[in-house]
C-alpha cells in the first residue's frame, strides 16, 4: 500500500520472507489465514530514498556550486563542510530546454587537486546507476575551480530531477554513493522547462541596392521579438 489504507496482494508472496525492489515509499503488512480465518500483522513501512554518500573528513570540501546559461541558475555559495559530508540542497534548483546545455562552477578547499562528478535521475527512480545519469566526470584530478557543461538530452520529460555533485579527493572520476575519507557530496533539484513558444515572423521585408554579390534586407521585427 502507498497509503497505508489501499492494499494490493502480493502474487507468489505465500513464504514467510519476501523481497522487494523498493521504487517509492511503501507499507507492507502479513497477512495470515489458518483454518478459513485471517488476520493482518501491524503495517511496516519502508521509505525508498537515494544512497548515502558522506565523508569522515573536514578539510577538502565543495566551497561554492554555480551555474549559468539555464533558465534559472543555482548560486551556492557555502565556505564549509555540510554535517558528515553530506549537503541537502535541493530547496535550490538550476533549469534548462530538453536539448540545451547548462555550463557549471565548482569550487573545493584545501589547495589541492579533486575528482569531480555530476549525476541527475533523469527517471526518478531514486539511483544515479542508469545509462546517461552520469552528467559530468573528471577523467583526472583537477585544482579548483573545476568548471564544465553538459547538455539535456533532447527527449527528456519536462519536470524536476535530483541532481548530484560529488567532490572526492581521493578519485578522480567519484560514485554517486561513497563513504570517503575526504570529500563532500551535495543534492539539488534540476528542472527540465518547456522551451518558449516560437515569436512571430518578421514581416514587410524588402531588398534594395542589389548586386550580383550584395544586397539590402530590411523588415520589420515580429512582436514579441
Amino acid at each position: 500500500s502507498t497509503d497505508n489504507s489501499t492494499w494490493t496482494n502480493i502474487s507468489g508472496a505465500t513464504s514467510a520472507t519476501y523481497t522487494a525492489t523498493v521504487t517509492v515509499t511503501t507499507y507492507y503488512r502479513c497477512v495470515v489465514t489458518c483454518s478459513g480465518s485471517s488476520g493482518n500483522s501491524v503495517s511496516v513501512l519502508v521509505t525508498a530514498t537515494y544512497c548515502s554518500s558522506t565523508s569522515t573528513g573536514t578539510t577538502y570540501y565543495i566551497t561554492s556550486f554555480t551555474t549559468t546559461a539555464g533558465v534559472s541558475n543555482i548560486n551556492n555559495v557555502t565556505n564549509a563542510i555540510s554535517a558528515g559530508g553530506y549537503g541537502n540542497f535541493t530547496a535550490q534548483s538550476a533549469s534548462q530546454y530538453p536539448g540545451s546545455t547548462i555550463n557549471f562552477s565548482t569550487g573545493v578547499s584545501g589547495g589541492g587537486s579533486y575528482g569531480l562528478a555530476i549525476y541527475i535521475d533523469w527517471n526518478n527512480n531514486l539511483s544515479f546507476a542508469d545509462a546517461g545519469e552520469k552528467v559530468f566526470t573528471t577523467s583526472s584530478y583537477l585544482f579548483t575551480p573545476i568548471t564544465g557543461s553538459f547538455t539535456v538530452p533532447a527527449g527528456q520529460a519536462i519536470g524536476n530531477y535530483r541532481m548530484r555533485v560529488v567532490a572526492n579527493y581521493f578519485s578522480s572520476t567519484p560514485a554517486a554513493c561513497n563513504s570517503m575519507s575526504d570529500g563532500e557530496t551535495e543534492d539539488y533539484t534540476f528542472s527540465v522547462v518547456p522551451p518558449p513558444a516560437c515569436a512571430q515572423l518578421p514581416s514587410a521585408l524588402v531588398s534594395s541596392a542589389v548586386t550580383a554579390t550584395t544586397a539590402t534586407v530590411s523588415w520589420t521585427a515580429a512582436s514579441p521579438a
